[in-house]
């Protein structure tokens, strides 16, 4: 027997699963019931162990108890937006809802596919190396991935007794911003180039966002008439020394991202920076100096989200339109909304704005939230 597909709406659902075989919950939900609740019907007819689903980097996080689904198991989802079913129900159970591994959608413009798959990311680099690599490995294809935080510094100056690395070290204990970032390689196979997603840390706490942005603002990178906050600009010179000493290898060469080696690389690559609150104006800047180092325009792509105001407003028209540059926000989100403080700090790229619900204001997991709802919005 064949399921047509079965739409469950935003609401309270009993299920008896048609399963023959245990399986993951993954194999048979899509990623839209994230968000919603889940529970079982024990041996008295009573619905018991009440547990949140979320769906993070191409894994189901639930309770233990729903982990695995059992065979005409009932359950009963809370779902907090409509989902679609695919089961086919034949000698062996299958569904095309099933997670399968993250790939990078190909696009050209602001796609909610692709925004959905880059939060995800951002969401990710705030754990810590181990996790973050591990499921990187597992449930995303990349040729390359490098990290950096602090702490692989300091690993690393215990190996390597170099100048540069002491500086490095030192000057990520100095700056406002804590950097931490993700260089990821995946060679597309529709835009024929090698894709480097870099993916910046940023800060889940609004609250703390008024006072970061009392800092003084400076020249960015020496160009005048164009100023940047100072934090951010700090972050991104401890960012362009980092990745000068990160190498990556493309068609059997060694690569790295310094200004020497970019008139080398720039018809074969795509460059992607992206991040999340204070992530996403280090994300914003990163692409600006590779503009400015002459890296093609329809090469350079930026999305970020929740990210506060980064530079003057110079700035912003020197760069405006140079490359695209989309600007999620959620709608209660009061730190993209810092431009109001009259700090002479101002926003670049295209803003585009998710609804929130009341408790989606700032965190990468409200942000994904309601790039999920978006998916079913035409509208957004």
């Amino acid at each position: 027997m064949h399921n047509t597909p079965r739409i469950l709406s935003k609401g309270i659902h009993t299920l008896a699963l048609p399963l023959n075989t245990s399986l993951p919950i993954g194999e048979i939900f899509p990623r839209e019931i994230s968000g919603s609740y889940i529970e079982a019907m024990d041996e008295t007819g009573k619905f018991i162990n009440k547990s949140l689903i979320l769906y993070e980097n191409g894994l189901f996080l639930v309770d233990t108890t729903f982990q695995v689904l059992k065979p005409m198991q009932v359950i009963r989802l809370y779902l907090t937006r409509e989902i679609t079913l695919f089961w086919d129900v034949n000698i062996h159970f299958y569904s095309h809802t099933q997670l399968k591994k993250e790939v990078l959608p190909y696009s050209v413009g602001y796609d909610k596919e692709k925004s959905l798959y880059l939060m995800q990311l951002c969401h990710l680099v705030y754990e810590n190396e181990d996790t973050i690599k591990e499921i990187l490995e597992e449930n995303y294809d990349f040729s390359n991935i490098f990290y950096f935080s602090k702490a692989t510094a300091h690993k690393r100056l215990i190996h390597k007794n170099r100048l540069n690395l002491i500086y490095l070290f030192l000057k990520s204990r100095t700056t406002l911003v804590d950097l931490q970032f993700m260089k990821l390689i995946h060679y597309d196979k529709v835009q024929k180039k090698h894709i480097i997603l870099l993916v910046f840390k940023g800060s889940s706490k609004a609250e703390d966002w008024v006072t970061n942005l009392t800092f003084s603002n400076v020249q960015f990178l020496g160009k005048t008439n164009t100023q940047v906050h100072r934090g951010f600009q700090a972050a991104l010179r401890l960012f362009i020394k980092t990745i000068k000493q990160s190498c990556f290898e493309l068609n059997g060469q060694e690569y790295t991202l310094e200004e020497a080696t970019l008139p080398l690389l720039n018809n074969s690559i795509k460059i992607i920076c992206t991040g999340h609150s204070l992530g996403g104006a280090v994300a914003t800047l990163a692409a600006c100096y590779f503009h400015d180092k002459g890296f093609k325009s329809e090469d350079i792509e930026v999305y970020t989200y929740g990210a506060p105001p980064v530079a003057s407003q110079n700035f912003v028209n020197y760069f405006r339109g140079k490359f695209a540059v989309y600007r999620i926000v959620n709608e209660m989100d009061v730190v993209p909304r810092l431009d109001h403080l009259n700090l002479n700090l101002f926003h670049l790229g295209k803003k585009i704005t998710l609804p929130s619900n009341d408790q989606e204001i700032h965190t990468s997991s409200g942000y994904i939230d309601n790039l999920l709802d978006a998916l079913g919005n035409e509208e957004v």
